[in-house]
């Protein structure tokens, strides 16, 4: 990692300069500056700010703004404000192809860092149902504004975790007294969210099934009481 730090911070030195003196033909120019965005981009990857960096940041900004063309420069832009990853990954690769480096274009690059660490954390989480996953998950996608159908959907099962987690201990702070007909709401709840697998579902769907059976056994023996009455 050191030695390909100096590599870029050597390649920036040389290329600001060479880009720099004048009375250089199109060409030469053309063939330096495409030279430069790989030494900038590998730059930004490494956070590397040195003088150099920051001028050829600069050279290389002025450049291509001048060169870029409207309808790119559009497309960076409305990525940007909808932070719609595939329309990121899309514009990011024609500015990879024509190699364009300019503010705009890192701070895309940047977003489209952010979104997919969130919708990898989004997919763990969802996959987990933990709720401290899921909150870590959409707390990191609330940091920069971030929404997304799979997001939402990540905050709706945040919450019936959350639903789930304080029933689930109220019917069982209900001992010894406990109340049928709310575990068996809970219990439901939880088999109709998928959320079986969460800390004391089992030890509540087994007191439901026991109670249950007491209750059978209780009705039936009722039953042959009022039989044997008749």
């Amino acid at each position: 990692i050191i030695t390909k730090n100096e590599n870029i911070r050597a390649d920036l030195k040389r290329l600001v300069g060479a880009v720099s003196k004048s009375g250089l033909a199109e060409k030469e120019k053309e063939r330096l500056m495409i030279e430069l965005s790989f030494a900038v981009r590998a730059a930004d990857k490494f956070r590397i700010s040195t003088p150099d960096a920051e001028k050829a940041r600069a050279l290389l900004e002025k450049y291509v703004e001048e060169r870029m063309d409207p309808k790119t420069k559009r497309d960076l832009e409305s990525a940007k404000t909808s932070m719609d990853r595939a329309k990121l990954e899309e514009v990011l690769a024609v500015c990879d192809k024509e190699g364009y480096v300019t503010s705009l274009v890192r701070e895309c690059r940047q977003l489209l860092s952010q979104i997919e660490d969130a919708d990898a954390a989004i997919a763990v989480a969802m996959r987990s149902k933990r709720e401290d996953y899921l909150k870590k998950a959409v707390d990191m996608c609330d940091e920069f504004h971030y929404s997304a159908p799979h997001v939402e959907e990540a905050r709706k099962i945040l919450k019936s975790v959350k639903k789930a987690r304080q029933g689930i201990a109220k019917a069982l702070q209900q001992g010894p007294n406990f109340k049928y007909k709310t575990i068996q709401k809970v219990v439901k709840f939880c088999e109709s969210k998928g959320l079986q697998d969460m800390e004391d579902f089992s030890r509540l769907k087994k007191l439901e099934r026991r109670i249950s059976k007491v209750r059978q056994a209780l009705n039936a023996a009722y039953d042959a009481v009022e039989q044997g009455a008749l």
